[in-house]
């Protein structure tokens, strides 16, 4: 309460939430789209705007989040084995 988009979203940058933030606004001007995507929003959207545009924007946003979430875990794979492999090496070495 008493935010609005932009302030929620300098905000969430400054807690480094890392959520992406999808500006609407009705009164959207080119500099204000200019102003929250330079800030760090996701998208911005002007009303009136489509459910099917909204639909396709959160399912791309799924999309990104879930292709992170898979390299992310691929990492943790890898730096687990690796550990795994220095603790396996360092133990023959005795």
């Amino acid at each position: 309460p008493g935010l609005d988009g932009m302030n929620l979203l300098k905000w969430s940058r400054q807690k480094r939430l890392g959520l992406p933030i999808i500006i609407m606004s009705g009164h959207g001007t080119e500099d204000s789209r200019d102003e929250a995507l330079q800030s760090g929003a996701y998208a911005f959207l002007s009303k009136p705007f489509s459910l099917v545009g909204i639909k396709g924007l959160i399912e791309k946003i799924s999309d990104n989040l879930n292709a992170v979430t898979a390299v992310e875990a691929a990492k943790s794979t890898s730096e687990l084995i690796d550990g795994s492999v220095r603790q396996i090496r360092q133990g023959a070495e005795l």
